[in-house]
């Protein structure tokens, strides 16, 4: 697509005369909801990290400074 020979470049024209598919509405809504879902997933999955990151250094403090004994 590109034209010219000292500085080959691509247009605004050959850009526009592109045809560009789109989903339909139901399924750009479809992909919306799986892509919210895997959002949530996400954000439950680092939260439940950062817990147990937690509960990893308060339990390794407690056992470094003797509050615990094995």
């Amino acid at each position: 697509m590109q034209g010219g020979a000292s500085y080959p470049a691509v247009t605004d024209k050959n850009i526009y005369s592109l045809l560009i598919a789109r989903p339909q509405k139901e399924e750009q809504l479809g992909i919306s909801k799986i892509l919210s879902d895997i959002d949530q997933k996400i954000e439950l999955a680092e939260r439940k990290k950062q817990t147990l990151n937690n509960l990893f250094q308060s339990m390794l403090n407690k056992l470094m400074t003797g509050a615990i004994r094995i």
